[in-house]
């Protein structure tokens, strides 16, 4: 029996290879990594001061209730998934 997140991981892979042949592969960390990946990120952004928070938080607010830019976004990018509100802490 495999695990689900294994499962998920190998079929979310074989639809990114079906839909885009040509396009990336998904980074593989395993599994149970997603803490010490995000300490690794973490440290990574304080250690050269980043500032991808701001841009996160900016970018969620500029179509926060603006229905002409979320249908100018759709228009433009054919699609319609949206950032959800970034939260800085874990």
């Amino acid at each position: 029996m495999v695990p689900v997140n294994i499962k998920f991981a190998r079929e979310l892979q074989s639809h990114l290879a079906d839909a885009d042949p040509d396009g990336g592969e998904m980074f593989q960390i395993g599994t149970c990594a997603l803490h010490v990946v995000h300490g690794a990120y973490r440290t990574a952004h304080n250690e050269v001061n980043w500032q991808v928070h701001v841009l996160l938080h900016s970018l969620y607010y500029l179509f926060k209730d603006f229905p002409s830019r979320h249908a100018q976004y759709v228009e433009t990018t054919k699609s319609a998934l949206f950032s959800l509100r970034f939260c800085a802490i874990r």
